[in-house]
């Protein structure tokens, strides 16, 4: 067998560090599933959301690791799930091998118009056509880029008075390939 090196790893997770500045939170279909507790599983082949209510610019993104139970962080830390992450600079990536990417946004209740979504995706790579905005509706994207990580849900409801926090969590996975 052959194995993808940790180097190649942490090498791959700046890679897509570096992308953070076009990193877009998606929200979309307001329209209900046909089981609203029981959403249906994620396609993999799905390019961008059902129903777009708008992108939103990611507020954090960081290379991360696990906290080990019981020990004492030595950068700041953020839960995600029931887990709680380190947030490590760049320069340290190769030093703790830091192979996930942590980010997160929140999206205020004035940000794009009310109304529930059930899906949320992360792109990368997305182009604005309004230089310098942080909340784009569908017609303000020249090109959506890759479309990462997708989460199919339950409805979540949005209002004037509710704000919203998106976090995500891409982790570089080790890869056993072949050779002849």
């Amino acid at each position: 067998m052959t194995a993808v090196m940790d180097y190649a790893r942490i090498s791959q997770a700046i890679s897509i560090l570096n992308q953070g500045s076009t990193a877009y939170f998606a929200i979309g279909k307001k329209t209900a599933w046909t089981d609203e507790d029981n959403p249906p599983a994620e396609d993999t082949t799905k390019q961008v959301l059902d129903e777009v209510i708008g992108y939103r610019k990611a507020d954090k993104f960081s290379l991360c690791i696990p906290l080990a139970s019981g020990a004492t962080p030595i950068y700041p830390t953020v839960t995600y799930g029931k887990n709680v992450y380190q947030l490590v600079p760049q320069a340290d990536a190769y030093k703790v091998k830091a192979t996930s990417i942590y980010f997160e946004t929140s999206i205020a209740s004035s940000d794009f118009p009310d109304g529930p979504f059930r899906e949320v995706g992360l792109h990368l790579g997305l182009q604005s056509k309004v230089a310098g905005k942080l909340n784009l509706l569908p017609t303000e994207v020249a090109s959506t880029g890759i479309l990462w990580l997708l989460t199919n849900d339950i409805l979540t409801p949005r209002t004037q008075s509710r704000s919203v926090t998106l976090s995500y969590l891409l982790t570089v996975k080790p890869i056993v390939g072949s050779a002849e």
